[in-house]
């Protein structure tokens, strides 16, 4: 009897901490998909509409981020993706990138970035905004890179800095 009930509530759990985030059409089909957020590991996960009947992509962009290090906020316009990934709130420091569709390869690929990052040891909390040109040889996949490959190819590396201004936060 224990294991019965233990059976009937383990998916009500399991599931409990998958968000749904949006309905839309995420590949260009003309069929809703929905699109779910692992509220602990921010995976997302996209489950494609009719023509792909059972269709899932697991997205573990942001695996190395869990929710402890950082929010994910993801807004969908037609076939651009945008999101926003905030850490260390107390800082405000964020990153925000935009994903476009590629109906060829289907996939999504980075084409914007924008970080923003407060001196926490600054006296009027400085914040910079740093704008990175993505290069044409180097393309990031929504669904085949991580959030680290970013970081290391992009965001460490000044060449790829486009633009930055600074701002107080008092």
């Amino acid at each position: 009897m224990k294991l019965k009930i233990i059976l009937f509530f383990f998916p009500l759990f399991s599931n409990a901490q998958y968000q749904m985030i949006a309905k839309q059409d995420l590949n260009l089909d003309k069929s809703q998909d929905i699109i779910y957020k692992d509220s602990i590991t921010n995976k997302l996960i996209f489950e494609y509409g009719k023509p792909m009947v059972n269709k899932k992509d697991s997205i573990f962009f942001f695996s190395n981020y869990n929710a402890e290090a950082g929010g994910l906020n993801v807004k969908i316009v037609k076939n651009i993706i945008n999101i926003k990934f905030t850490y260390a709130p107390k800082y405000l420091d964020f990153d925000l990138l935009t994903f476009s569709y590629n109906t060829v390869k289907r996939d999504w690929f980075l084409t914007d970035i924008l970080s923003s990052r407060t001196n926490p040891l600054s006296e009027r909390l400085m914040t910079e905004r740093c704008q990175y040109k993505i290069p044409k040889n180097i393309r990031f996949s929504l669904k085949k890179n991580s959030f680290d490959d970013v970081q290391e190819k992009l965001l460490d590396n000044k060449k790829y800095l486009m633009r930055c201004s600074k701002k107080n936060l008092e």
